[in-house]
C-alpha cells in the first residue's frame, strides 16, 4: 500500500511494510511509525509511465512545500515498490537504502 509520513520538514510518499511507512530519504530507507495510508475515496486512479503525466497524484512535499512529491512505483529486486518522484526519477526505500530508479510509473487521477 502507498503511505506518506512526515520527516525532516517534509511529507514523503512511501510503502507500508510490517505496519510502518518506509520512505527513501537522504540515501537511506527511513522507517516511520506515524503515517497515513492512501485511499481513493471514489476517485479513479491509474498507473502510467513516468516521469510525469497529466493528473499526477501529489503525495507530499519538502523544502517547506516548494518541492511537490508525486507518487511513483518501480520494479526492483523482484517486487514493485511505491515511492516519490524526485528530479525525474523514482526514489524508493529498500534494504536500508534509498534507491533511485529511472524506469517507473506515476499515479494519476483519471
Amino acid at each position: 500500500a502507498v503511505c506518506r509520513a512526515a520527516y525532516q520538514g517534509g511529507t514523503h510518499p512511501g510503502k507500508v511494510v510490517a505496519g510502518k511507512c518506509n520512505i527513501g530519504w537522504g540515501g537511506k530507507e527511513i522507517v516511520l511509525s506515524a503515517f497515513e495510508v492512501m485511499t481513493n475515496k471514489g476517485v479513479t486512479l491509474a498507473w502510467v509511465r513516468g516521469p510525469s503525466a497529466e493528473g499526477m497524484i501529489i503525495g507530499g512535499s519538502e523544502n517547506n512545500g516548494s518541492r511537490k512529491l508525486a507518487v511513483c512505483r518501480a520494479a526492483y529486486q523482484g517486487g514493485t515498490h511505491p515511492g516519490k518522484v524526485v528530479a525525474g526519477k523514482c526514489n524508493i526505500g529498500w534494504g536500508g537504502k534509498e534507491i533511485v530508479l529511472n524506469a517507473f510509473e506515476v499515479l494519476v487521477q483519471r
